[in-house]
């Protein structure tokens, strides 16, 4: 049904159109807007202030098949009189009528559109405000909430906030009954799109997300037998350090943003909102690619730094020969691969159920794995070395391995600055776990307090058992132990695989029960990665397809559970992927660093640009001081790029690293080509929308829905 607006009343600069995002704008519009009558050709009217819905039309939602509009036939008993929300009594006659009459009779396609979607037809509400969805004039980008009054504009029920709010209207509209339709889908009484998503994380469980998906107990594997062992000469307390300094100015940042940007899709939205939507999404999704890697990884890192060290303790212990077997057997590709792949399903079915489910097995999760760091620390203060020494050495005979004592008498090399700034490279990984809370910004309770509890807390919590476990170890069996226990090989000593400092720990405590239960604790370490990275990449493929360049079904959320899990299952196949890769092709951990650096330069360059675009884009920034003209959210990023900087070229001259220039120019050129094809993947999709009538570029100039 078409509207005209009286003579003299122009509606957004001629189009005869305007949006109500969210009910504080359309309460500001009945405030500054006088009430303006709208005639339809049957003599119907309505006023556009204070919230009125339209008449109930003779047809709603032309039928324009290419644009997948659909529309319902609705017939008032009482004639042409005017109707309008507040007026249940005339309400009440409205009956939506299923005879799927098209407006376009003679166009077949439009008539069977129609038909589809008077079966899922949306009921009329009394009193309530219907949310209807168009296709904006300008842009051609479908998805708004609007009132249109221009000629040919069609309505079209918000499905979404039906389901999401059915519980709700059944329980506190007593003239639904009347009204609506048997079989029908209850009616949003909101008026702003919702992405599904529910504000539900608190702070501890961002704090125990951002310390799990830190992963210290990976990280100090790194941190003793790689830094250690791969860096002669280097201090490893001024590496963890130097490494927190460096990252805290991007830690800061990202809580800043967290606030601007409260969204599920974390550093995707800002720099979408800010710079480019297509620099933000190459980068973001490059990015992405390497998260699934870490996915992937951590079904690896179950097997290598958990079930296989768990399985030689127990047959350590008690000298049972299954145990050494299944270590050994756990130690090929494909018992590997199988194990992993078991993790990933199971993390997957996990997910999938719900957040709250998953937020309560990580719960138990972090408790189990500081646990066992505690322990570590506990021993490594109060066993002597010789003792230490004593008990992992007759443990390791019942497996005819060992010694390990003699590794222990070497010396460690003089100090140096290059070996400590290239050791830094593992602490700053360890680190950078700690802001992924800000890809799930759209399911945080309070993102102000919320995110800097998660991510600050994090950081420090960190920074403190690593300091402490470090320390802890090199009382108990010196750091030149690990460094000369890196660079031996396995076999020579008797043993499948290097030993964690974990086991170390295990069988140094001479008690076979505690053993056990500290290499049984340490392995959530394994696994700690999966969860907080698959949801990170989840909540990006949801925020990229809710600005229409990810595939529409990576945005439906479980109508139960809450979760995309569409784009969870997606994630995971990728993660399956890469895990194949790492076993049987020896992907490289850190071969995609560079496209983390570009990630990070990018989100520097969105804080310095924000404050002076903000205005335009809409966006409401907390009040800050300025220093030499530059607002304190600004400093951040300048302060933000030169450790970023200085670690990119850590990478790129490091041997170690997976993308040296030197040593490893093919996988670098490949993550500088899964960039560029990100980057020509957002130009094809823009240009077939572009093509269709969309585009991309007013979806990625507003904040997705909340």
């Amino acid at each position: 049904m078409a509207f005209s607006a009286p003579d003299g009343v122009t509606l957004d600069g001629g189009l005869r159109d305007f949006s109500l995002d969210d009910a504080a704008s359309a309460r500001t519009m009945s405030a500054s807007v006088a009430p303006v009558a709208l005639a339809s050709p049957t003599g119907e009217s309505v006023a556009l202030a204070g919230l009125h819905r339209p008449p109930p039309p003779d047809t709603i939602g032309a039928g324009d098949a290419r644009e997948g509009l659909r529309g319902k036939t609705v017939r008032c008993r009482r004639g042409p009189a005017a109707v309008t929300g507040d007026d249940r009594r005339n309400a009440s006659h409205c009956r939506p009528q299923a005879d799927g009459k098209a407006r376009r009779k003679d166009d077949p396609a439009s008539q069977k559109t129609c038909l589809r979607a008077v079966q899922k037809a949306a009921p009329v509400v009394p009193g309530r405000a219907l949310p209807l969805r168009t296709k904006d004039p300008k842009t051609g980008i479908p998805g708004r909430l609007a009132w249109r009054a221009g000629p040919g504009s069609s309505f079209l029920p918000d499905r979404r906030s039906h389901r999401m709010n059915a519980r709700s209207n059944r329980s506190h509209h007593p003239s639904r009954a009347a009204v609506e339709p048997v079989g029908t889908p209850p009616v949003s009484p909101f008026v702003r799109p919702a992405s599904g998503l529910v504000r539900a994380v608190t702070s501890w469980q961002v704090f125990g997300f951002n310390v799990m998906n830190a992963n210290i107990g990976v990280g100090l594997v790194w941190l003793t037998l790689l830094g250690a062992g791969l860096y002669p000469g280097a201090n490893l307390y001024l590496a963890v350090l130097l490494a927190f300094v460096g990252i805290l100015p991007l830690m800061l940042l990202y809580v800043r943003l967290a606030v601007v940007f409260p969204r599920s899709g974390g550093d995707y939205v800002s720099i979408t909102r800010t710079l480019s939507p297509a620099l933000g999404f190459a980068v973001n999704a490059a990015a992405m690619a390497y998260f699934c890697l870490f996915v992937g990884l951590g079904g690896l890192y179950t097997v290598q730094y958990g079930l296989t060290p768990l399985a030689q303790v127990v047959a350590a212990t008690t000298g049972n020969a299954g145990a050494l077997r299944l270590a050994t057997w756990l130690g090929t590709a494909n018992g590997t691969f199988l194990v992993s792949l078991a993790v990933l399903v199971a993390y997957a079915l996990l997910m999938i159920r719900g957040g709250r489910l998953y937020f309560r097995a990580q719960s138990a999760a972090f408790v189990l794995g500081t646990a066992a760091l505690a322990v570590c620390v506990v021993a490594g203060l109060l066993l002597s070395r010789h003792a230490a020494f004593a008990g992992v050495d007759h443990a390791l005979a019942r497996l005819h391995a060992g010694p390990l004592a003699p590794l222990a008498t070497g010396g460690s090399a003089p100090f140096s600055w290059s070996a400590t700034l290239h050791a830094a490279i593992w602490p700053w990984i360890v680190f950078v776990g700690c802001y992924f809370s800000i890809f799930i910004g759209g399911e945080v309770r309070s993102p102000a307090r919320t995110q800097a509890v998660g991510v600050l807390g994090s950081l420090v919590w960190t920074l403190a058992w690593l300091l402490a476990v470090v320390f802890a170890l090199s009382h108990l069996f010196g750091l030149g132990f690990f460094a000369d226990l890196a660079i031996a090989s396995p076999a020579k000593l008797g043993l499948g695989a290097t030993p964690t400092f974990a086991e170390l720990v295990a069988l140094a405590l001479r008690h076979g029960v505690l053993a056990v239960t500290l290499a049984a604790a340490f392995t959530v370490w394994g696994f700690a990665w999966v969860g907080p990275t698959a949801m990170c990449v989840s909540r990006c493929l949801f925020a990229w397809s809710l600005d229409g360049l990810a595939p529409r079904w990576c945005a439906e959320v479980h109508r139960r559970w809450h979760t995309p899990h569409r784009a969870l299952l997606l994630t995971f196949a990728v993660a399956t992927a890469f895990t194949a890769l790492m076993i049987y092709a020896h992907l490289s951990l850190l071969s995609g660093m560079i496209v983390m650096v570009a990630e990070w330069l990018c989100v520097a360059a969105s804080a310095i640009v924000l404050p002076h675009v903000a205005d335009d884009r809409g966006l409401v920034l907390p009040p800050v001081r300025r220093l030499l003209g530059l607002s304190s959210l600004a400093w951040l990023g300048v302060l933000a790029v030169p450790p970023v900087l200085v670690i990119a070229w850590l990478n790129l001259t490091d041997a170690n690293s997976g993308t040296s220039v030197a040593h490893q120019p093919k996988a670098l050129l490949l993550w500088i080509a899964i960039t560029a094809g990100c980057l020509s993947l957002y130009r094809l999709v823009a240009g077939l929308r572009e093509r269709r009538g969309g585009g991309v570029g007013l979806a990625v100039r507003l904040l997705p829905p909340d």
